[in-house]
């Protein structure tokens, strides 16, 4: 994502740039969202921002030692997907068999 030019928003909410608190994600806006904002937008858990924000900022060999739970692996598997079929209006294959 980061490769091509879709790199998240997540330091305020990406629709009206207020600081929070944060509660979602919205791959039409570009990242994570206020309550206000958070219409139709995936909800994340505070363990799922550090999920996102974590993989963001490390590299994905380190992905097993930033001590992500079950809960927030879902919440950043699902930005992922999101970003992916908003983006590249396709789903990933790999995702299409669960």
């Amino acid at each position: 994502l980061w490769l091509a030019g879709y790199l998240p928003h997540l330091a305020s909410c990406a629709r009206c740039d207020e600081p929070g608190p944060l509660v979602g994600f919205s791959a039409a806006d570009g990242g994570a969202v206020c309550e206000r904002c958070a219409g139709g937008a995936l909800h994340l858990s505070a363990g799922g921002f550090l999920a996102v924000r974590g993989l963001l900022e490390h590299p994905l060999a380190a992905a097993r030692s930033l001590g992500i739970g079950a809960g927030a692996a879902r919440e950043t598997l699902r930005v992922v997907e999101a970003v992916y079929e908003y983006h590249g209006g396709f789903r990933l294959r790999t995702l299409a068999r669960r």
